[in-house]
C-alpha cells in the first residue's frame, strides 16, 4: 500500500495546488492521497490564517468528489501545533494504515531548504519519504544538491517530480484578490462567505483572545453540521465587523457570534431541558436553542461572560434595553454572507450607519414574514422594537 500526504495551509486553494494532486495521483500510484490543511501553524501567528473550518471547507468543495483523495480535519482537530511528524503519526493511526504502508510526504522544492529546520527530521525521515514537486525543464541545480544532502544525511528516500504546475501563491492571490487561477467551486465558496476582504477584523483581536476562539471553533467543528458551522463562522465575523464599527468588543463579539447556534443541533429533548433552566415561558421550539446555548456555552465551552452568555440566548428574539454585543449578533445572524433573502439588502445598508435603525428595520422585515406565514413576533421581539422606536 503505498499513501500520500500533502500538507498545507492552503489560503487559499488555488489550481496549483489542483495539478499537483492530480499529478501525484496520476503518476505515484497511491492507495490513497491524504490532503491536510494546516491547523496551528509552527513558523507564523496564528491568527494569521483564515480559519482552519473554512480552509477545510473550502478544500472539500473542490476534492469530495475526487476518488481516492481524503481531505483529513486531523491537524483542524489538534489542540498542538501542527508538526509534521506528529500529524504523520496521528493520520497512520487515525485511518490505521497498514505497518508495512509506504508512506509518502507531498511538497514543493521550497521544502528542500526548510526541511532541517523541522521538528525531529531524522524521526520523519523514518517514516515517511519525500515526492517533490518541480517544474518540468526548471528543476535548480541547487534542488538536486539538496535533495542529495537529505538523502545522504537522513537516509531518506527523496523523489524529484516534474509537474506542469500554476506558478502561483496563495498569498499573492490574497494581496491582489485575483481570484482567476482558483478552482471554480473555490471562487463560489469565498463569494458566498465572504472571505479574504479588506476589512477582516482578526487585526483588532488580541493572539489571547484569538487562542480562545480557535480552542471553541475546534470543539464546535467536531458538533455542528458543514451548514451550521459555516453560519456561526460567518456569524462571528460579521459580528466583530459590526463591533468594530460602532465601537463595542470585537473579541466579545467574535465568541458571541461563533456560539450562537452552539445548541442548535442537539437533540430536542435535551435542548428543552437546558433551556428551561434559563427561561420559565414558553417559546416555540425554533427559538429555545437560543436558551439552551447560554448553559451549554457555559458548561462545555467555559464561557462566563455575562455580555456573551446574553448575545447568545437573545439572538434569536432580542429583548428590550439591548446591548451593543447583543445588537450585533442579532444583525450578524440574520445578515451573514451566506443569507440571500430578498428583504436583507435594506438591513444592509442601514447597517453602515446605523445600529439601532438597522434593528428597527429587520424587526419589521422579521415581523412581516411571519405575518405571510400567519404567525406573530415574539413578545420580546415587540418589546426590542417598541424600546428602540422611542
Amino acid at each position: 500500500m503505498r499513501y500520500g500526504i500533502y500538507g498545507g495551509a492552503f489560503d487559499p486553494f488555488h489550481r496549483g495546488h489542483l495539478e499537483v494532486i492530480k499529478g501525484v495521483m496520476a503518476s505515484c500510484q497511491l492507495t490513497e492521497l491524504f490532503v491536510v490543511p494546516t491547523g496551528q501553524p509552527v513558523f507564523k501567528a496564528n491568527r494569521t490564517l483564515t480559519p482552519a473550518a473554512y480552509r477545510y471547507y473550502m478544500l472539500q468543495a473542490v476534492l469530495r468528489s475526487m476518488p481516492n483523495v481524503v481531505v483529513s480535519d486531523i491537524e483542524i482537530q489538534s489542540e498542538e501545533k501542527s508538526y509534521t511528524l506528529h500529524t504523520i503519526d496521528r493520520l497512520v493511526e487515525r485511518y490505521n494504515l497498514p505497518k508495512d504502508s509506504k508512506i509518502y510526504w507531498i511538497c514543493g522544492a521550497d521544502i528542500l531548504y526548510e526541511f532541517e529546520r523541522w521538528y525531529k527530521p531524522e524521526e520523519i525521515a523514518r517514516k515517511v519519504s519525500l515526492i517533490v514537486s518541480t517544474r518540468p525543464g526548471s528543476t535548480q541545480e541547487s534542488d538536486l544538491q539538496m535533495a542529495d544532502i537529505i538523502r545522504q544525511k537522513y537516509d531518506m528516500d527523496v523523489v524529484l517530480l516534474p509537474l506542469d504546475t500554476t506558478d502561483i501563491s496563495s498569498s499573492d492571490i490574497r494581496k491582489n484578490q485575483d481570484y482567476s487561477m482558483l478552482p471554480s467551486a473555490v471562487r463560489r465558496f469565498i463569494q458566498v462567505n465572504d472571505l479574504y476582504s479588506q476589512d477582516w477584523p482578526m487585526h483588532a483581536i488580541s493572539e489571547e483572545s484569538y487562542t480562545h476562539f480557535s480552542a471553541a471553533l475546534r470543539l464546535l467543528f467536531a458538533e455542528l453540521s458543514e451548514k451550521r458551522l459555516l453560519h456561526s463562522l460567518n456569524t462571528a465575523i460579521l459580528s466583530a465587523r459590526y463591533a468594530i464599527r460602532f465601537g463595542y468588543s470585537p473579541e466579545k463579539a467574535l465568541i458571541a457570534g461563533l456560539l450562537h447556534d452552539c445548541a442548535k443541533e442537539l437533540p430536542l429533548n435535551q435542548m428543552s431541558q437546558l433551556a428551561s433552566l434559563v427561561i420559565d415561558d414558553i417559546w416555540p421550539k425554533e427559538m429555545i436553542h437560543g436558551p439552551a446555548g447560554v448553559i451549554y456555552a457555559r458548561e462545555r465551552y467555559g464561557i462566563k461572560d455575562s455580555e456573551i452568555l446574553d448575545a447568545i440566548c437573545y439572538h434569536t428574539t432580542g429583548r428590550r434595553n439591548m446591548s451593543g454585543i447583543e445588537k450585533v449578533v442579532y444583525l450578524a445572524d440574520k445578515l451573514e454572507p451566506a443569507r440571500q433573502f430578498d428583504d436583507l439588502e435594506p438591513i444592509r445598508e442601514t447597517v453602515k450607519t446605523d445600529l439601532n435603525q438597522a434593528m428597527i428595520v429587520c424587526f419589521h422585515a422579521v415581523k412581516e414574514s411571519l405575518r405571510r406565514k400567519g404567525r406573530d413576533l415574539h413578545p420580546l421581539s415587540l418589546e426590542a422594537l417598541d424600546d428602540l422606536q422611542k
